[in-house]
């Protein structure tokens, strides 16, 4: 009896096992702290917070069962909670994270933290709140071309809210995505639930090799990036361009949207022709990528990376970028003895543009000698007027 009592027991400790993840490693004091829960049943009361002291802090849970035995918990940190670890504890599952420093930086909170789709609508909306010091731009992307927001920019400044509206069809839908919304160095994963999903029960197979892994990985690949390097690394006098042609291919059987965007300090170097491009199954586009367009960037070091992405895959280019008063002084000093040679598509490597200045300059030359030749011609041809008039005086005076 004591045998079948120890087993029932058991028995329930495993059925009642809960296990939980937490979307990000690090928050800000403030924002919304996302979390994946499995577990037979979940109450408010089972969802408690300790700090690194393992005080219990207080938090307000927001939770749903997007599907049988899986939930979906949100809740909003304090501005007040100090900086360090935390433990998120659900039944008998723990996860942690850690609360960093703010530095007067934006701090965004969102509402809901999950979207449940619904096959009457074709949209939903999510709202961001900013209640940090500082103003902040958003980049949202969309893990599906049937997800597709609004607005892929937003800007928020202190204290203000925003609300951004996402367009779908149901019908096209067949398993959960995501939303990918970025500001300064945070993120968040806004999930997006499709309920009528299907889910297969898991069977165990037998492990594959590394090389069916890596097919696996390859064909899962939704684009390619006509590039032989990955990486740009140029000097360029601030006076002056350089462009070339990024070329991408669509490696699918069917059309695809992919998104550009720039990091760090890139914007204020690089120009793109387009932020966001449709292309047709095995489609190349190619698009000009611009640095120092207008000739007048600061001098200094900017770096970053050129991301494109169908919301699911997703590439990168590194970038850096030393703009200089000349290249022969950066020379001087060994600047470009590491430089790898910039973009290269197909052979072919960017193009530099010279500066309009010297062109301005040659044509203000050329205006000034043409306007001195006229004046000179006037000059000469006005003697010769005089002369004649001074030779017929003579002539009437010895007739007389």
């Amino acid at each position: 009896m004591k045998i079948l009592f120890l087993l029932f027991i058991l028995s329930i400790s495993l059925v009642s096992a809960a296990e939980i993840s937490v979307l990000q490693e690090n928050y800000l004091a403030g924002e919304t702290v996302q979390v994946y829960v499995n577990a037979t049943n979940l109450t408010s009361s089972d969802i408690v917070l300790y700090d690194v002291n393992h005080s219990q802090k207080q938090i307000i849970p927001l939770f749903t069962e997007y599907r049988d035995g899986k939930y979906f918990v949100s809740f909003d940190l304090f501005e007040n909670y100090f900086n360090g670890k935390y433990t998120l504890e659900i039944q008998d599952a723990k996860d942690t994270f850690s609360i960093i420093p703010t530095n007067g930086q934006a701090v965004l909170q969102i509402k809901p933290g999950f979207i449940l789709l619904d096959s009457r609508d074709d949209t939903f909306s999510f709202e961001l709140s900013n209640i940090g010091d500082s103003s902040s731009t958003l980049s949202i992307l969309e893990s599906n071309a049937v997800l597709l927001a609004r607005k892929n920019q937003l800007s928020i400044g202190p204290s203000e809210q925003k609300n951004n509206y996402v367009d779908y069809v149901y019908s096209r839908i067949s398993s959960d995505l995501f939303m990918n919304i970025s500001y300064d160095d945070q993120y968040y994963i806004l999930p997006v639930f499709y309920p009528d999903l299907v889910v297969v029960e898991e069977v165990v197979v037998e492990e594959e090799s590394e090389e069916e892994v890596v097919e696996d990985l390859v064909a899962e690949e939704s684009f390619a990036l006509l590039i032989s390097k990955p990486t740009v690394s140029w000097s360029l006098e601030y006076n002056k361009s350089i462009y070339g042609d990024l070329k991408v291919q669509n490696l699918l059987n069917e059309t695809l949207i992919i998104e550009y965007s720039l990091t760090e300090d890139l914007e204020d170097i690089i120009l793109l022709n387009e932020s966001r491009v449709t292309l047709a199954a095995g489609e190349i586009y190619s698009q000009r990528i611009w640095f120092n367009r207008a000739n007048n960037s600061r001098v200094g070091e900017y770096s970053g990376e050129i991301i494109l992405t169908d919301g699911s895959y997703s590439k990168n280019i590194s970038v850096f970028l030393d703009v200089v008063e000349s290249v022969v002084a950066s020379l001087e000093e060994d600047v470009l003895n590491d430089t790898i040679p910039p973009f290269v598509y197909e052979g072919e490597t960017l193009e530099t543009e010279e500066s309009n200045t010297g062109l301005y300059a040659i044509a203000v030359f050329l205006i000034i000698l043409l306007l001195a030749l006229i004046v000179l011609v006037a000059l000469k041809l006005r003697q010769k007027d005089e002369k004649k008039f001074h030779e017929y005086i003579e002539g009437t005076k010895k007739r007389k």
